[in-house]
């Protein structure tokens, strides 16, 4: 009985579907017609235009992705143009777009924002294609469904966005909002993938940086809620939110903070999260004081600058606070933080102290050996033959040793990855 009742529902909505498009196949939303028969042609008809969008974009077909913004939106074509012009300038590959869902209501102007499942790769780049929901905003006028652009749901992967600068190095990739900023950036990253193949010899490492042109904007690359990244220099994240196992893993900066830092500060940044990146320290389990340490650790030794500028926060808080009883949890790296450089310098101390007490290829071996997870007071004693206690002892040693707090600006900043 039930069964019969769903199959006549169905051949009604079937039925209402096909009233609702036009000779030539558009929808056509008419006057009074009720509201589920008109949310699903407007479904099926959003479906075959993002699929039509997905297929121009994998092509790199500028006219074709264009031809599918309003007749009268100029802006609209020229920002679908710019995407398909970013999908050549940046070799993407796997490029496809499938409608998922409706997002929101309908405006009373028509607008409204498709959920899309999309994928892309950077050929020779990442080790597959990255697949995350995004935005893609419509507009139904008449019995006509147009694409305006891209954003309002999900993430706003960056060659989506508009227009970018895309530069190449022989084991770098940048992409950036502003030209600016793509230059600059462009030269922190082939040293920093120099520095990092060097010290970590790691010769096959390759290095991909994203610029948004804001704080904003990079909350809006990670899905974040507004404001998350405001104090973030830059972020090594799976690009498309995945677990990082085998997901594509870039480093996104934040030009706000970044672009406050000279030379010096910013390479420490890059250099930093180049580690993270060829190290896949988003996958890592290890506890976050020896993944944010080791990263500075390796960064730090490229640059020359005094103990009392690299310490100047930690060296605060211990003035206010006293030397630390503990060694440092992940709570103490939280992204909301007031006091996230003091973080980020007492794990660099931690890891100074361990690659004193016994050498430096134990602490790479720590760094190793705990990114499964495993017990780290055991892996601890086996890499270093230290025990917890003693860390903690000669921590505070040295800690205690440290030279009073600047006033001036340190020339570092305090670059992060998102919890894996």
């Amino acid at each position: 009985m039930r069964l019969g009742v769903a199959l006549t529902l169905v051949l009604a909505a079937a039925i209402v579907v096909g009233l609702a498009r036009g000779g030539d196949g558009d929808v056509v939303i008419r006057p009074g017609e009720v509201a589920a028969p008109a949310a699903t042609a407007r479904t099926g008809a959003a479906t075959e235009l993002v699929s039509r969008l997905g297929e121009a974009l994998a092509r790199g077909d500028e006219r074709g992705a264009a031809a599918l913004a309003p007749a009268d939106d100029p802006r609209a074509a020229a920002r679908l143009a710019a995407v398909a012009r970013n999908v050549r300038a940046l070799r993407l590959t796997d490029v496809s777009l499938r409608f998922v869902d409706q997002s929101g209501s309908l405006a009373p102007d028509g607008r409204w924002t498709a959920t899309v499942e999309a994928t892309w790769r950077l050929a020779g780049l990442d080790p597959r294609a990255a697949d995350a929901e995004i935005g893609v905003r419509l507009l139904q006028r008449g019995g006509t469904l147009a694409v305006t652009g891209f954003g309002g749901a999900g993430r706003a992967p960056l060659w989506t966005t508009g227009p970018l600068t895309v530069l190449r190095g022989p084991r770098t990739l940048v992409l950036a909002q502003r030209p600016a900023d793509a230059r600059r950036l462009d030269a922190l990253a082939r040293t920093a993938v120099r520095q990092v193949a060097g010290r970590l010899d790691l010769p096959s490492t390759r290095l991909v940086v994203e610029a948004p042109g804001s704080g904003s904007a990079l909350d809006a690359a990670l899905a974040a809620e507004p404001g998350t990244y405001r104090q973030i220099a830059a972020v090594t994240a799976p690009v498309d939110g995945s677990p990082p196992g085998r997901a594509p893993i870039h480093v996104l900066v934040n030009p706000d903070v970044l672009n406050r830092l000279d030379r010096a500060g910013a390479q420490v940044v890059l250099t930093h999260e180049t580690v993270h990146a060829a190290t896949r320290a988003p996958a890592s389990r290890a506890p976050s004081w020896l993944i944010e340490g080791f990263a500075d650790w390796v960064a730090l030794q490229e640059v020359r600058l005094p103990l009392r500028t690299t310490t100047a926060r930690l060296a605060a808080r211990i003035a206010r606070e006293g030397l630390p009883r503990r060694l440092p949890t992940s709570a103490d790296f939280a992204v909301d933080r007031t006091d996230l450089e003091a973080s980020y310098e007492a794990a660099w101390q931690l890891c100074v102290t361990i690659a004193d007490a016994a050498g430096p290829d134990a602490l790479r071996a720590l760094y190793d050996r705990s990114a499964d997870g495993s017990a780290f007071a055991a892996d601890l004693r086996r890499t270093t033959g230290l025990t917890e206690a003693r860390l903690l002892a000669l921590w505070r040693t040295r800690l205690g040793e440290l030279p009073r707090a600047s006033t001036g600006s340190g020339a570092r900043s305090v670059p992060d990855r998102p919890a894996a």
